[in-house]
């Protein structure tokens, strides 16, 4: 039986909790669940603290916001079984800490803008994210008064435009894409490169791939085309390289939603994640 091994839960930007997910995996026939979410060790602590439940076996994961700086992109990284680590979580602090920065900033713009909103309202949303803020917080408390038409509609693309251009997003910085691969195996991970298609990343995929950076792709994502699955297979056989799985599920927190289950990884690489996570542990 394959596996679901990319969902996001309300300890970053999904909406259930994740006691719900290894119920839904179970639902959808899956074995093995992995719960990634963004920058956050208590999606990590969460797989070690429930190895099995409603007869899934969890596999400890997160999933890491980095940057290809040649390119301008962003880059997300899979990290499967990462021991609890110092330099691991001072990454998640930084990087919820400059989530909050941003996101606090564009919520004293929205107040501003639009009367009926309220901080409190979206930071309802944030008691799991262990300080990190996501936009997601903000379009629900929108939604909820009846002002958004989804977390990712028109609304959303009207309102979080760049500052500069008028809207209420503000940037922030991600670490170095290569600096995260070996952080990732420095705290014991097996790393693989999430969804090449979404960020353009396919040529970094082939970069990264020849310098031995990764253990991994994922090939199964709703958002990789034909094209990006035909190179993503390409490279990792060339270069031995495990092939993953996922939904990339977020709950209601999606504009597509994708059910848990829809994205799989099969029992082989399973197995071979498990095994090469062993051997650096």
């Amino acid at each position: 039986m394959p596996g679901d091994l990319h969902t996001h839960t309300n300890f970053s930007d999904g909406s259930c909790p994740a006691e719900w997910l290894p119920r839904l995996a179970a639902a959808a026939k899956m074995n093995t669940l992995a719960i990634t979410d963004h920058d956050s060790m208590a999606s990590v602590r969460f797989g070690y603290a429930h190895p099995r439940l409603n007869g899934v076996r969890l596999i400890p994961g997160m999933e890491l916001s980095g940057y290809d700086n040649a390119r301008g992109s962003k880059v997300h990284i899979l990290c499967y079984w990462p021991r609890e680590c110092e330099a691991l979580q001072a990454h998640c602090d930084r990087m919820a800490q400059r989530r909050r920065n941003a996101l606090e900033q564009s919520m004293q713009l929205l107040q501003q803008r639009c009367p009926q909103f309220r901080r409190e309202d979206a930071m309802a949303y944030a008691q799991n994210s262990e300080g990190a803020l996501y936009k997601a917080y903000v379009m629900r408390a929108l939604m909820e008064y009846g002002l958004a038409d989804g977390v990712y509609g028109s609304v959303y693309k009207q309102l979080f435009r760049p500052v500069q251009e008028g809207g209420i997003s503000f940037r922030f910085s991600y670490p170095d894409c290569r600096e995260l691969l070996q952080l990732g195996r420095q705290c014991g991970g097996v790393v693989v490169l999430a969804h090449p298609g979404v960020y353009n990343n396919i040529e970094l995929m082939k970069e990264l791939a020849a310098e031995g950076l990764l253990d991994g792709i994922e090939l199964d994502h709703p958002r990789n085309t034909p094209k990006d699955r035909a190179e993503i297979l390409q490279t990792a056989q060339q270069y031995g390289l495990i092939l993953t799985g996922g939904t990339d599920f977020h709950g209601v927190n999606r504009k597509i939603l994708q059910p848990v289950g829809t994205g799989q990884t099969t029992d082989a690489m399973i197995n071979r994640i498990n095994e090469l996570a062993k051997s650096r542990q």
